[in-house]
């Protein structure tokens, strides 16, 4: 006869947040050891589950100690304790297999290699020299190498390489820095590399010898990453630059550079304490780095005509190897065909990026998704998100979702078109995707949807309802409209500066109690009057907003080319304020020769015009007439970043009287008119005025208009000192830092952005949060 089982008192603790891939099960374990409590340790797919046989002191006692070691890339949100009768005594604590089924939990970011892997792959007493996988519980790949939850090797890329005897020690071993890490592996059971592409005859045989002799001689390289290929030459050689330029097509648009240590990224600028700090830590994004600052010098070729210089450090093992081994910094730019998405897969790196690279260095360890490299700027000394992917993707941002008039919780948010980033909520969090690009490219549209399955899929999140911008022929609307469609859901569509503003409200961490002054400057977003909304005052929350100034609509001339030629609206904006006379001598000398035949045409045409009021365009006019923009930009934003460069370093001090846009009362609110500022610029650069002594001129007219009509609506409107500033304007920190002091100095509390991208990448956040306080009534079929 069977003896009946033992019933044992104890307590099972459910851990939620950021707890699988970060190493918090090995500090479960060394706790509860040192505690001397037995019991077991096991993820779940909605967190972390601890059974321990203790009673409710022990119990008080093991979380406080927890509290006490966590690692420092996890994130607790609740510990759920219950009362458990438990039949099993345990002799031990153990980590046992991890339970399948039940509901959401964190996915944890990839992260940059750590100090002790770094020391580990550069000593030559080490087993994992020159190993260019090398990991541990504190660094490597994480989200790009996930394929479900929870969090085990047989749900990561790493499945197909089973450990080796003395990797799967270090894998048992408590005590040991990989302990239950997931992507761990060695010479002898991990990932290997290869080499594709035309080898000169050097006798070598090791693909990372050859790779390395590539760059040297000045060729393309394309290297498999952490979340996708890059395409990487030397950073020194100019030659090598311009061909990479050249086959990318790309002949403007900044490239990156990747340095090996801190203390080479010094020997080329004077770092910050702030920017030193961003480069090193664990997310190790690209940080834009003035070139004021610059020490030696470096090809102009990298970032031509812009203020800053993008610069990463290595932050996976094989680009250290390699960097290590050139001895100078290395380009180190998306690995992609202009316009498509980030290559990832090998047999699809050689495809299409053939003609653009002359070898390839691969390895055998699946990318699971793309995530391309996060690009931070430091205004203020705060570190500001303009591109939020690798590093911090997709960890949640916390925003409280239980307030009363919320009335959805999960909510998917498509974003806008340039800069895709999708969003979804859940509990109190929002999650915002990896950077797809622009979906003007079928490719990108199509990763973008398919993303959108893998992480809602991953996330296990079912959403409730779907929120597009409102612009009607944005490929995002279509691409919510779809899934909303094949999934049955609601619609909610918001106007693309309601978005921006409360994509800065969440960022800040405010869920606003009465409406909040939001000055939104933009390129585009398509207004409730059919116009191109750019440069708007709203006055808003979460539930509705009033429009209470605008910058004066003007004619996009030819439409979309608008974009594409900044000369069309300087056009438009002379014209507009009745000194067109005077800046046609100008025109001939801005326009070039072959389209000066349409300026005629143009004018005549501009009632057909769409009309805008886009600050970014306002850049590109002022830009075009102190001809520091070419006839035709190459990427986005690219006359306003040379306006920006030039301010940033001028030579001179000259003092020129303040000239505010003409403010206009109208039907629709408070209008600003530039036209005084463009008739008085005229009027100097014809008296003989270098136009880059009129740039700084302007950036100062410019923040001193907004700030003023600022202070008006809040005498006016009695709307409080409360102001958020959003949209991609105010990634220039000539604009942001001065608006941001006039406007405190005025008394304002500002909010700005930090964690969510002020540009288009944040949209989607203010989207989410918008639609998730729609009431039913309110939500379009």
């Amino acid at each position: 006869m069977q003896a009946p089982l033992t019933s044992l008192l104890g307590y099972r603790l459910k851990v939620e947040g950021l707890v699988q891939g970060v190493g918090f099960r090995p500090s479960v374990v060394r706790v509860a050891r040192q505690l001397g409590i037995v019991g077991e340790v096991r993820n779940g797919q909605d967190g972390v589950y601890i059974d321990l046989l203790v009673d409710a002191a022990g119990v008080a006692r093991f979380i406080a100690s927890i509290e006490q070691v966590i690692p420092s890339q996890a994130r607790v949100t609740r510990i759920t304790t219950t009362p458990m009768d438990y039949h099993t005594p345990w002799d031990e604590f153990t980590v046992q297999p991890s339970l399948s089924g039940g509901g959401e939990t964190d996915i944890p970011a990839d992260k940059a290699l750590c100090d002790q892997c770094r020391a580990e792959l550069l000593s030559p007493q080490s087993q994992y020299c020159d190993y260019a996988f090398v990991s541990c519980n504190d660094c490597g790949p994480r989200y790009t190498m996930i394929t479900a939850m929870p969090y085990d090797r047989s749900s990561t890329a790493m499945a197909p390489f089973a450990l080796c005897e003395t990797c799967q020690r270090a894998y048992q071993g408590v005590s040991d820095r990989r302990f239950h890490t997931q992507a761990s592996s060695c010479t002898h059971c991990g990932p290997t590399l290869e080499y594709v592409g035309d080898v000169a005859d050097t006798g070598a045989v090791d693909p990372l010898a050859i790779a390395s002799k590539c760059l040297e001689d000045g060729q393309i390289l394309a290297i498999k990453g952490l979340g996708g290929f890059h395409l990487s030459c030397d950073g020194l050689n100019d030659v090598a630059i311009a061909r990479l330029r050249q086959r990318k097509q790309r002949p403007d648009k900044p490239l990156a550079l990747m340095m090996a240590d801190i203390d080479q990224v010094s020997a080329y600028f004077a770092l910050t304490a702030t920017q030193a700090e961003q480069l090193t830590g664990g997310h190790a994004p690209i940080v834009l780095l003035p070139k004021s600052r610059q020490r030696l010098p470096l090809p102009d070729g990298i970032a031509p005509r812009t203020a800053y210089v993008g610069v990463m450090l290595a932050y996976t093992p094989l680009h250290l190897l390699l960097l290590k081994r050139a001895g100078h910094p290395l380009v180190m730019t998306s690995g992609n065909r202009r316009g498509a998405p980030l290559c990832i897969d090998n047999q699809q790196a050689l495809q299409q990026l053939e003609g653009i690279a002359d070898g390839w260095l691969m390895h055998d360890r699946t990318i699971v998704r793309a995530c391309d490299d996060s690009v931070v700027q430091i205004i203020d000394d705060v570190p500001r998100l303009l591109r939020r992917a690798r590093g911090y993707v997709p960890e949640p941002l916390p925003f409280n979702l239980s307030e009363r008039n919320v009335h959805v919780n999960n909510v998917l948010a498509m974003g806008g078109d340039v800069k895709n980033v999708f969003a979804m909520t859940r509990q109190d969090e929002v999650i915002l995707s990896a950077h797809n690009g622009d979906l003007g490219d079928l490719d990108c549209y199509r990763h973008a949807a398919q993303q959108v399955a893998d992480l809602t899929s991953l996330l296990q999140l079912k959403p409730q309802r779907v929120v597009i911008d409102k612009h009607p022929d944005y490929l995002s609307a279509r691409l919510g409209r779809d899934y909303a469609l094949r999934h049955q859901l609601p619609l909610v569509k918001v106007q693309h500066h309601h978005a921006h503003l409360a994509a800065c409200l969440v960022d800040n961490g405010i869920v606003p109690q009465r409406p909040i002054l939001g000055i939104v400057l933009d390129g585009m977003g398509y207004g409730d009057d059919g116009t191109v909304w750019g440069a708007e005052v709203l006055l808003a929350d979460f539930h509705h907003y009033e429009r209470l100034a605008r910058l004066k609509p003007f004619p996009l001339l030819g439409g979309e080319k608008a974009h594409l030629q900044p000369w069309r609206n300087l056009l438009a904006l002379l014209d507009g304020s009745d000194c067109l006379a005077l800046g046609r001598d100008l025109l001939s000398r801005r326009v070039p020769e072959q389209q000066q035949r349409f300026i005629d045409p143009l004018l005549g045409s501009k009632a057909h015009s769409v009309l805008t009021s886009s600050a970014g365009r306002l850049f590109d006019a002022v830009a075009a007439l102190l001809n520091v923009a070419p006839a035709q930009v190459s990427y986005e934003g690219q006359a306003a970043m040379q306006l920006e460069a030039l301010a940033t370093h001028r030579d001179n001090d000259l003092q020129l009287p303040l000239c505010e846009f003409s403010r206009v009362n109208d039907k629709q609110g408070v209008m600003l008119d530039p036209g005084t500022w463009f008739q008085t610029a005229l009027g100097y650069l014809s008296e003989g005025l270098a136009a880059e002594q009129l740039v700084d001129w302007f950036h100062q007219c410019f923040v001193a208009s907004w700030v003023n009509v600022a202070q008006h609506l809040r005498a006016v409107h009695g709307c409080g000192d409360e102001i958020a500033l959003s949209g991609g304007v105010f990634q220039n920190q000539r604009v942001l830092q001065a608006m941001t002091e006039q406007l405190r100095a005025n008394g304002f509390t500002v909010y700005t952005h930090r964690q969510i991208p002020c540009n288009d990448g944040g949209l989607a956040a203010g989207q989410a949060i918008i639609a998730a306080h729609q009431t039913e009534a309110s939500l379009c079929a």
